[in-house]
């Protein structure tokens, strides 16, 4: 079973392009035979999927940021901003996908997965990631058939949002209120679908799933 690469020696600062993790990643979860492997992200089979390090801390909304899943570049970027950041991709990611632009760019922050790696904690690991993978979707039509391009004949690609957006004082307040919120409550309790076994021998810690 291919187990999660070793960054505990990795070496410069700022952002790089992690390749070993995207091979993990999509070997892992997307591959059929994947240890982790789940229908949900079998249209990402066809998608290209970049991955980068960043040792720079980010805060938003005053949260700090662990993963982020995008499409390259993002939209409304034009002109030279545009032009710097495709020549920073081409730069980052050229030789992986036989020159072509990836479909998506997810950015890992490398301190806190070092330091779930050292603590143990498998299943933080596999959340976060697999977190930013439902982020990436094929766009569907009214009717919820996938959509792909007349042009190139491949999906087209989506940031997907998040299933639901709460905070604990209004659920605690006023309980499973909404479907989306009904179908929360009744993924808590079922509990863990994924043994812990599979997802410490995904993730190479060796220790137990403490979180």
């Amino acid at each position: 079973m291919n187990t999660l690469p070793d960054i505990s020696e990795t070496e410069g600062s700022g952002f790089r392009p992690a390749p070993d993790m995207a091979e993990w990643m999509r070997e892992t979860f997307i591959d059929e035979e994947g240890g982790l492997s789940h229908d949900r992200h079998a249209h990402l089979r066809d998608a290209r999927i970049a991955v980068l390090w960043s040792s720079h801390e980010y805060e938003r909304r005053g949260q700090r940021v662990l993963g982020k899943a995008e499409q390259p570049p993002p939209h409304g970027i034009y002109g030279w901003d545009r032009g710097r950041m495709m020549q920073q991709l081409a730069k980052w990611f050229g030789g992986w996908f036989d020159g072509e632009s990836p479909d998506f760019l997810i950015t890992l922050y490398e301190p806190y997965v070092a330091n779930c790696l050292e603590e143990g904690r498998a299943r933080a690991i596999c959340a976060l990631v697999e977190h930013e993978l439902c982020h990436c979707a094929q766009q569907t039509d009214e009717y919820g058939t996938p959509e792909f391009s007349d042009a190139t004949g491949r999906p087209k690609w989506t940031i997907a949002g998040h299933d639901a957006e709460v905070f604990v004082h209004e659920v605690a307040r006023y309980g499973a209120y909404s479907d989306e919120l009904k179908d929360l409550r009744t993924a808590f309790e079922k509990g863990p679908s994924t043994d812990e076994a599979v997802v410490r021998g995904v993730c190479g810690c060796g220790a137990p799933v403490t979180g």
